[in-house]
């Protein structure tokens, strides 16, 4: 917006050669301080997305550790119900991240709970 103003004001009024300069040279700076207030709001998404996965991921690591060793230490005669829940609800929960919907091509929406 702000190289765009200065743009029209540099055509519409008659100005010498060095103050054109000078103003395109300002819509440049202002050009690049957009860009770099951008990429660094893309990157604190990126970040805080990464973040989110992260730790949702680390959920399902526990919950499937906690599974495991229910099931094992009773030598698989017994189904850990409640583990096997928690489990589910914790893929269900990474499913639901914007970064798994992003790289992952066919995934469809979690199916809804019981």
């Amino acid at each position: 917006m702000l190289r765009t103003c200065l743009l029209l004001c540099a055509i519409t009024f008659p100005v010498a050669a060095s103050d054109l300069v000078r103003t395109m040279e300002a819509v440049e700076k202002g050009a690049l301080a957009d860009s770099k207030a951008a990429s660094t709001a893309e990157k604190t998404k990126i970040d805080a997305q990464l973040a989110e996965f992260h730790k949702r991921f680390n959920q399902v690591l526990d919950a499937m550790r906690a599974f495991t060793d229910d099931y094992n230490q009773s030598k698989g005669l017994a189904w850990p119900a409640r583990k096997a829940e928690k489990l589910d609800s914790a893929m269900r929960s990474l499913q639901k991240t914007q970064l798994w919907s992003q790289y992952v091509p066919d995934a469809k929406a979690p199916r809804e709970a019981k």
